[in-house]
């Protein structure tokens, strides 16, 4: 059984890895609108013909590979870009 902390510290980098994962997300991609209640919202997450799930990603080894590289970067404190217009 994980203790609190150890919960508490695997939901804190969740939470902090999430923005990374989304702007690669293909249910995210050039950070348009994203609505929760109309349709997208099965597009997202890991609903049954989902276009974000990790059988999406597993299928797009280019992607897959990007999101990881942007996650070790945020995790060694490294500097890195995100392509978003928005970010400018």
């Amino acid at each position: 059984m994980k203790s609190f902390y150890e919960r508490d510290a695997y939901f804190a980098l969740g939470t902090a890895l999430h923005p990374i994962m989304d702007s690669t997300s293909p249910a995210h991609s050039g950070f348009h609108k994203w609505e929760i209640y109309g349709t997208e919202f099965y597009h997202h997450g890991d609903f049954g013909g989902s276009i974000e799930d990790r059988a999406a990603l597993l299928k797009n080894k280019s992607l897959l590979g990007y999101t990881a590289s942007l996650m070790q970067q945020a995790r060694s404190g490294g500097q890195f870009t995100i392509d978003c217009s928005c970010y400018k």
